[in-house]
Parts: structure tokens; sequence; C-alpha cells
């Protein structure tokens, strides 16, 4: 379903790749705390693409890690 509606979610994609460009700079720069937030973010977004990219499991397991310290 993600591929079927890929120009309906270019926005959304286009958000996701620049997280990709954001980590390589995270990266290079040695700012690793920022690559969490980044993940979080790019994570955020993904879920808007299709209804089946996540499912109450993975949503509770995710949860729970952000509340015990995971930044993403």
């Amino acid at each position: 379903s993600q591929r079927a509606s890929t120009k309906a979610n270019a926005d959304a994609l286009r958000k996701i790749r620049h997280g990709v460009a954001q980590v390589r700079t995270a990266l290079e720069s040695k700012r690793f705390d920022l690559i969490g937030d980044i993940l979080h973010q790019s994570w955020m977004v993904k879920k808007t693409l299709a209804s089946n990219v996540s499912n109450s499991s993975i949503d509770e397991m995710y949860d729970r890690a952000i509340s015990a310290g995971a930044l993403g």
C-alpha cells in the first residue's frame, strides 16, 4: 500500500530522505545526541505513509522504549 500511494506521500518521503541526510551530518560532526531525535521524527512520518506500517504491539513497544529513555 505504501508503493501504491507514493505520489500522494511525496512530501512525507522527502522528509524521511532529509532525515537520512541529517543523520549523515550528525555522524560526520560527531553529534550522536541528535540521531535519536532524527530517527524518532522519521518514524512518526513513516507511520503516516500507510495504516499497516505499524500496529498496536509495535506502538506499545516503541512507547515503552521512549518512556524508558530511548531517544528514537
